[in-house]
């Protein structure tokens, strides 16, 4: 994850009052200690209640790309880069398969 929109895109980049809200609200019920940093134990207890199946490797997976600067805790920043991210990953996908 680059952590920045690209200059040639930003122009195109529209994030709506509620998508942010939703993503708030996502790392306020992630965030249970209210540090405003998400612990990797906070993470796994979180994901684990929604989805019983996920292994401790692939929870570790996200949590690393997460975690951007590596401090071993994501902020809300994070939180939203990597967001903004999956969302532009699912765009690119999406207009894949209309071509």
């Amino acid at each position: 994850m680059s952590g920045k929109v690209p200059a040639d895109k930003k122009e195109d980049v529209y994030y709506s009052r509620g998508w942010i809200e939703d993503c708030f609200d996502g790392f306020m019920k992630a965030d249970t200690n209210k540090s405003w940093i998400i612990t990797f134990d906070e993470f796994k207890t979180g994901l684990k209640k929604k989805n019983k199946d996920i292994t401790d490797k692939e929870i570790e997976e996200i949590f690393k790309f997460l975690d951007y600067d590596k401090s071993k805790g994501v902020t809300l920043n994070e939180w939203i880069l990597a967001a903004m991210e999956y969302d532009a990953q699912v765009k690119n996908y999406q207009n894949a398969l209309v071509i």
